[in-house]
């Protein structure tokens, strides 16, 4: 697995990309990979819902 780090802000926010190299069997797009690692993060306390929705892309 590749793991890249770099950080940049967003409205005010520092926030930092992950790229991630997974197999092509997960069948797993960009949207929703981002929508079940803000809904892990949001559900242990890490981020707040706003910030979860930033995360994706979304409006809360």
């Amino acid at each position: 697995m590749l793991l890249s780090v770099k950080s940049f802000s967003k409205k005010h926010v520092a926030m930092k990309t992950l790229t991630i190299d997974l197999p092509d069997m997960l069948d797993l797009d960009e949207f929703e990979a981002k929508m079940l690692l803000s809904g892990q993060l949001y559900e242990k306390g890490k981020v707040t819902l706003g910030q979860a929705a930033q995360i994706v892309g979304i409006s809360k």
